[in-house]
């Protein structure tokens, strides 16, 4: 049963599009995991569709004396520590976030924070919609820093208070490493590869919790494991594109770091290279087993997770084994359909890989070709090895066309492309349209694709020279 304040905040959450589940934590842990519940509705009853009106300005500093003078009232009344506070306190931090007055909000929200610790203990899950709160309002201020901690203290406390219910905790799991994702590829923060190494160590104990709870060969793994797989793209590459002094201390630093906070592989701290592309290899492969093991599974996962692993393959050039793996798909999916959607998305045209990576896209630049970033619209080749050439430019920004079209041709042709196929073959494509904008073009040397029109990926870490 939920309490006042728990329904108070769960409204507010729900009403900015954030899922939280702060009801009962004695489900059953064997239960079916469930994707996250969709944003109610907010105006009117069920099914109403009118938007909700917005008060005015006035309205709400009207709101926020009214809140200020009963919360003064209460504390005569009832102490300062009093639960009614705690529910007055986060209203009057929600009407704050209404206005714009982060700072306030959140030390509103902060003070029902304490008063739910003080009443009810430091693992009692009704503080984790407060939680939640104050992670949206650091948000709301760019404290990366504070978001960071309180996601920390947001899992620790969800993994005390949700021992009994696997299906929520994992679900929080998942989105604390999604966001030192996000985190990692917008650079929040001035070290956002320590970013990867918290994401990576969040889906491993994501993976740990299932095998514990359903079993090594689980469905419920799949996606945990791509996460690993994920992460481990990015460290690679990363590793790959550090070119200076100063970027070599950062990994060093961030392993480090880890190294004495958590318990990470030591590989992944001390060899990070080699760790990341065995683990990558390792879970795709790994997920093709758990899709053999479960038959009753869609055959287009079962067919992605094929070409996935493929394109593991190609990108560190062992092109037989992902010639394998690209027929093996192609051939279920003709098998089982076919789904031609699915198999023009796979191997109708040329794909920058690996693909899986779309899921988590570069968000530095939004703008488009608008403003200073530059830009250029180009067509080139992809050979049936996947490599790029005959690079022309049919578009491009004023903005230094000479460095533009440099970097522009060195991103591409470094890059590793899932080759178009005609039945099981590999062919050439003659014909491929790209826009290429951002720091891309803006860096010297090789560097993180962004804002690719098919794919927001990175370049492979494997030269098209080095195919085998």
């Amino acid at each position: 049963m939920l309490n006042r304040l728990e329904i108070l905040v769960l409204s507010a959450l729900l009403a900015t599009g954030l899922a939280i589940h702060a009801g009962s934590v004695s489900a059953d842990p064997g239960a079916q995991l469930s994707s996250p519940p969709g944003v109610p509705v907010q105006a009117g009853s069920s099914g109403d569709t009118r938007p909700r009106q917005q008060p005015d300005h006035a309205q709400l500093q009207r709101t926020v004396t009214r809140y200020q003078q009963h919360l003064r009232e209460l504390e005569r009344n009832e102490g300062a520590l009093s639960d009614r506070v705690a529910e007055e306190s986060t209203a009057l931090g929600l009407v704050y976030r209404e206005l714009g007055e982060y700072k306030n909000a959140l030390e509103a929200f902060k003070r029902s924070l304490h008063i739910s610790r003080a009443n009810h203990g430091p693992d009692n899950p009704r503080q984790l919609p407060l939680l939640e709160l104050i992670i949206q309002t650091n948000s709301d201020l760019s404290d990366w820093k504070a978001v960071d901690e309180n996601y920390q203290l947001l899992y620790w406390t969800a993994r005390r208070a949700f021992q009994g219910n696997i299906p929520q905790l994992l679900e929080l799991i998942y989105r604390i490493a999604r966001w030192h994702l996000q985190a990692y590829l917008t650079e929040y923060d001035p070290i956002p590869y320590q970013h990867l190494l918290e994401s990576e160590k969040l889906f491993h104990d994501a993976v740990d919790i299932i095998e514990k709870t359903y079993g090594p060969d689980d469905a419920h793994l799949i996606e945990a494991l791509n996460g690993i797989a994920i992460t481990n793209y990015h460290v690679t590459s990363h590793i790959d594109n550090a070119n200076t002094t100063d970027e070599m201390d950062e990994i060093r630093a961030s392993s480090a770091k880890m190294s004495r906070a958590k318990n990470v592989s030591s590989d992944l701290v001390w060899n990070p290279l080699r760790y990341s592309r065995t683990e990558s290899r390792r879970v795709l492969n790994r997920i093709v087993h758990i899709y053999a093991k479960h038959p009753e599974l869609a055959v287009a996962d079962r067919a992605t997770a094929l070409v996935n692993l493929g394109d593991w393959y190609l990108i560190y050039g062992w092109r037989s084994h992902a010639l394998k793996n690209y027929r093996m798909a192609y051939s279920l999916l003709e098998d089982n359909g076919p789904d031609t959607g699915l198999i023009e998305k796979l191997f109708g045209k040329p794909v920058l890989i690996p693909a899986m990576t779309n899921d988590y896209p570069d968000m530095r630049d939004r703008n488009g070709s608008t403003g200073k970033i530059p830009y250029v619209r180009m067509t080139f080749e992809v050979t049936d090895l996947g490599c790029a050439r005959r690079i022309k430019f049919i578009e491009e920004s004023n903005t230094d066309k000479y460095a533009a079209r440099i970097n522009a041709k060195r991103v591409v042709r470094s890059s590793m492309f899932r080759p178009k196929f005609n039945g099981v073959k590999p062919v050439l494509e003659r014909h491929m349209v790209l826009r290429l904008s951002g720091d891309a073009l803006s860096y010297d040397g090789d560097r993180k694709l962004v804002n690719y029109e098919m794919f927001p990926g990175f370049i492979a870490t494997q030269r098209c020279n080095h195919i085998r």
